[in-house]
């Protein structure tokens, strides 16, 4: 809706980049109607990168011939500070751990190891900051028992690097990839 009434009536064609900028400006000091407040950057660049996405599809059907205006080389996008507002508190860690430990008091046909998986998965968020590809992508060959390390790899910078063991999980990791195959 926030592009619909600015481009939505034009033809792929006639659609240029100084157009774009113009909405891109507009969107970026203009008060959400449903809010009231201004769009955040990151809402801004998801919808010029969901035009060029558009674009690129209609290029690939053969609908379209030329290049998307909405490209980041046209349209630049706006620099996205990634850095992490909230932190868990121990009381929060302490709950969400308890409910997960607990799972079948709160929810019908938990599956416990379902139960373990999650509460292994909130374990190396919280001691090692990975994100959830990061985390998800963990091998059983990536743990270092007697370093007490974890290989890991970024997926979205595209970098691998170390995360240790805290000695709270070791137990309960070592446990768990005991399970595990190769």
């Amino acid at each position: 809706t926030h592009l619909k009434n600015e481009v939505g009536h034009y033809r792929l064609n006639e659609i240029k980049p100084l157009m774009l900028l113009k909405i891109k400006s507009k969107l970026a000091t203009t008060p959400s109607k449903k809010t009231g407040n201004l769009l955040a950057k990151r809402t801004v660049n998801g919808l010029f990168d969901l035009v060029n996405q558009v674009y690129n599809f209609h290029i690939r059907i053969q609908y379209y011939n030329g290049e998307s205006p909405a490209t980041p080389k046209l349209v630049e996008r706006y620099k996205n500070n990634n850095t992490r507002l909230g932190f868990l508190s121990k009381e929060d860690y302490d709950r969400l751990i308890y409910t997960l430990e607990n799972r079948q008091k709160f929810y019908i046909n938990t599956r416990p190891h379902i139960t373990e998986q999650l509460i292994l998965f909130v374990k190396l968020a919280v001691t090692t900051g990975g994100r959830r590809g990061t985390l998800l992508s963990i091998k059983k060959k990536d743990i270092n028992f007697e370093d007490n390390t974890i290989a890991l790899y970024n997926h979205k910078m595209r970098r691998a690097y170390q995360g240790y063991i805290h000695p709270n999980i070791k137990d309960y990791l070592f446990n768990y990839v005991q399970g595990l195959e190769v």
